[in-house]
């Protein structure tokens, strides 16, 4: 039958029935096939050039699940940020949350940044302000769909997970958790520097924020990284480092020192935590094991405020798993109307702390 068929109409056939579904992921030794996503089937509302949130044309692709859209209560908000050349629809096949939120009832937004490119995480004067476009994102998505308001999550991947945690240390009032992954961001992507936090623009102004409004603002963190990164082994110096020190400062954390690049920690992750757990999530890929660094604030009774996750063999990468054992962790947090923490149970309704 091939032998007629035209080449051009022979390569669409093979592309449609077997490459475009699936991709191959840096996510172990040797690589893993995923399957992809297939855009049409997964209902976005899609938003192209909109210029309603600040006069600016911006993209950002929004998925709702079928039971909130029958539903009449107020669910949850994640917004996931691509990485730096990434768009909404690369950003949706890599992590797949708004499968994850079909499933857990949870609505999701893909944004493009200003440039589409990547994110302004630096704050420097003259950037674009992705930080306010953002904000003012998340407050169209409150006003016109049924969000939580205590319930809104940030993640995202590389130069996105960069910009996750900047929105969420400028405006930690809007932000319950973030689940962020494979940020190499602040200092050097390769090699180690020395760096104040007082250095880093949002690290700086997210300390003034607690003292200008005397709210000792907390954001539970649960971020992952892979032993394959520019960073591991995890050592003094690298964004690593710098990184995960101020989340410890930020939630009253002790902070331990990280050992030299040349006598690292055995198992990679820089400080371990005060509990160590490890996962192995993934049914269809059992080789994907998860280290899980849990570190306790230092309060009366002290909270899993911040968690080191790395993934074995995973490079610069989403894997299968990170986006659900993120949302498993970020999902019991919600923000009170004094600024505190509080959380939720399994179906959602509040605990008394």
């Amino acid at each position: 039958d091939t032998q007629e068929m035209p080449l051009r109409e022979l390569l669409s056939k093979v592309w449609e029935s077997f490459f475009c579904r699936v991709r191959r992921t840096n996510t172990g030794a040797h690589g893993d096939l995923e399957p992809r996503m297939n855009i049409e089937e997964a209902k976005f509302e899609y938003f192209i050039e909109d210029s309603r949130l600040d006069g600016t044309p911006h993209t950002w692709f929004t998925h709702v699940p079928e039971q909130v859209k029958k539903g009449n209560k107020k669910v949850p908000l994640m917004l996931f940020c691509h990485g730096g050349s990434d768009n909404p629809a690369e950003a949706a096949d890599m992590s797949k949350l708004h499968e994850l939120g079909e499933q857990e009832g949870f609505i999701t937004v893909y944004p493009w940044g200003s440039d589409r490119c990547g994110w302004s995480i630096s704050l420097e004067p003259g950037q674009v302000d992705d930080v306010g476009y953002l904000v003012k994102l998340i407050t169209y998505m409150l006003t016109n769909y049924p969000i939580d308001p205590q319930r809104v999550y940030l993640s995202g991947f590389s130069n996105g997970a960069a910009m996750a945690q900047v929105v969420a240390l400028l405006h930690p009032e809007m932000i319950a958790a973030i689940c962020h992954i494979d940020s190499n961001w602040p200092g050097k992507r390769f090699g180690g520097c020395q760096l104040d936090w007082r250095e880093v623009i949002p690290f700086a102004r997210a300390m003034e924020i607690k003292e200008e409004r005397g709210i000792d603002y907390r954001i539970p963190v649960w971020y992952t990284y892979g032993t394959r990164e520019a960073s591991y082994p995890v050592y003094e110096g690298c964004s690593q480092q710098h990184q995960y020190d101020f989340w410890k400062l930020y939630n009253h954390i002790e902070i331990r020192p990280t050992p030299g690049k040349d006598n690292p920690e055995p198992s990679g992750c820089g400080v371990k935590g005060d509990i160590t757990e490890r996962l192995t999530p993934s049914q269809r890929h059992p080789h994907h094991v998860y280290e899980v660094q849990r570190f306790f604030s230092q309060d009366s009774e002290p909270k899993n405020y911040y968690n080191y996750v790395m993934m074995r063999d995973k490079g610069h990468e989403v894997a299968q798993m990170d986006a659900v054992l993120g949302w498993n962790y970020v999902k019991q947090f919600k923000r009170n109307s004094d600024g505190s923490i509080g959380t939720v149970s399994e179906n959602g309704e509040e605990q008394i702390n």
